[in-house]
């Protein structure tokens, strides 16, 4: 039911890594008397409820439900199914649990468009200001890793295409104590050592 987008969740930052939802899920509870009189709207609206009532539980717990996925969320519907054990009427569960996992994939969904829409739309305030620059590269800096010292990054290393190549192309580079010119034809280079 919901769309998983892998690219949100492969990052380097730790907060960013997903968490165990069999865990958070078991915490999780809901209690609701059970009345054979309720309509089918009115189970849908106690599922409703136990998604708000599950996203606080998140929030208070420190977990995002942009981070879950389908089964996370199947898990979940489990979990209300769980906790309405007593109820005698498989159908009302069914309708409440039914009615949980559609709204709570929705609501992710949600959240992920809200998160796309404020990446898409942030900016560094460490960026630098240069006059034309493309509104989507204020989101970032360039930062110098002093741990990367360029030895090694010749430029056979590089896999450009020959249709790709540069308008103006790189013509002097250093590299470590290498000095490389570049000849006209790319594949081919002249070294000299200092």
């Amino acid at each position: 039911m919901a769309l998983h987008m892998g690219d949100l969740s492969e990052s380097d930052f730790t907060d960013d890594e997903s968490p165990n939802w069999k865990n958070v899920v078991r915490r999780f509870t809901v209690n609701e008397k059970y009345d054979d009189k309720r309509t089918h709207y009115q189970n849908g609206q106690i599922g409703f409820r136990f998604v708000d009532e599950f996203c606080r539980f998140c929030e208070s717990n420190k977990v995002d439900i942009v981070k879950m996925e389908d089964t996370d969320v199947e898990l979940a519907r489990e979990r209300v199914e769980a906790c309405l054990f007593d109820w005698p009427s498989d159908v009302h569960r069914h309708q409440v649990s039914a009615n949980f996992e559609f709204k709570l994939a929705q609501s992710c969904e949600d959240q992920r468009a809200l998160d796309k829409a404020a990446l898409s739309s942030a900016v560094d305030p460490m960026h630098v200001e240069v006059t034309g620059l493309n509104p989507n590269y204020r989101a970032w800096s360039v930062v110098e890793d002093l741990s990367v010292d360029g030895y090694g990054m010749v430029p056979s290393r590089y896999l450009i295409p020959m249709w790709n190549q540069s308008k103006v192309p790189m013509r002097d580079y250093y590299v470590g104590n290498i000095y490389i010119i570049w000849i006209s034809n790319p594949s081919s280079t002249h070294l000299e050592t200092n």
